[in-house]
């Protein structure tokens, strides 16, 4: 942070209440930063520029940021990265879905689409989307109440045993 002068820096200091200032932040800058940026998400995707935005993630992710050459293609693209390259943590992601759904689904679904087809190892993609994307088995669900009947496919007794 730039150094604002010392009356900025008083003024701060008396007038932010003690409450929204973290330990060690004893201007409260953190806190307003923090709720600055909670609706980033929202407000691209109200003006629009939220598509615009992903594919320069993506992008970015593409191109290899090292010169280390068993990493191919660059980093996995992810919904925290993403958040954290626009400046916001992943609350923002949170109220993005709670706000606008569709969005949100888009960009899930732009971030499932590259994790597949990256070059990753399958091990990584398995834990990675189930973590992230609900994928893996599905637990079979019966109405409440409902008797489970088994059906066998033998009958033993027919054998003759």
């Amino acid at each position: 942070m730039a150094h604002c002068g010392t009356r900025w820096h008083t003024f701060l200091r008396y007038n932010l209440p003690a409450q929204n200032r973290k330990r060690g932040d004893v201007l409260g800058v953190n806190k307003l930063h923090e709720e600055s940026n909670e609706n980033t998400l929202v407000e691209s995707a109200t003006d629009g520029s939220l598509s615009r935005k992903l594919k320069r993630y993506l992008k970015e992710c593409h191109t290899s940021s090292s010169s280390d050459t068993k990493k191919e293609g660059g980093r996995l693209p992810t919904l925290a990265g993403f958040c954290a390259k626009l400046g916001c943590g992943t609350s923002a992601a949170i109220r993005l879905r709670e706000v606008f759904p569709s969005c949100y689904d888009y960009v899930c679904a732009v971030l499932e689409d590259e994790a597949l087809n990256s070059s990753r190892s399958p091990a990584l993609l398995n834990a990675y989307l189930k973590e992230h994307f609900s994928y893996g088995e599905k637990a079979v669900s019966t109405p409440n109440g409902a008797p489970i009947l088994p059906i066998f496919e033998h009958d033993i007794l027919e054998d003759g045993a």
